[in-house]
């Protein structure tokens, strides 16, 4: 998949990149400061976006709580719920999302690697 649009990231996936690359576990693993100051780089070109996590998961607009069955997907329906927001597609590698996580969502909403 190519996007020639751009990209945008927010506090949730910036924090997650950082911490999953940097841990020991990570295979081919980097250094903190190293992933940092990628992030730094990729963040500063014209192409991206930074949004803001302003998603309130207690909203009645963002998230479709009778459809989130798991705890472990809240995290994966907020940042849906943001694309929504956003009017943007949230790329993931998590083949388990549903587009009824969050209120709105439809199938541009979300591409999954595959």
């Amino acid at each position: 998949m190519t996007h020639t649009d751009g990209w945008a990231i927010c506090p949730i996936t910036r924090n997650g990149c950082i911490r999953i690359l940097s841990q020991p576990q990570y295979p081919n693993r980097l250094p903190m400061k190293t992933v940092v100051q990628g992030l730094q780089v990729a963040m500063a070109q014209a192409m991206h976006q930074f949004w803001t996590d302003d998603i309130n998961p207690l909203d009645t607009n963002g998230i479709n709580w009778s459809q989130v069955m798991r705890p472990v997907d809240i995290t994966d329906a907020c940042l849906l719920s943001l694309a929504v927001k956003n009017q943007a597609c949230l790329v993931t590698l998590d083949q388990g999302m549903s587009l009824t996580w969050a209120i709105g969502a439809q199938v541009q909403h979300i591409y999954v690697v595959r």
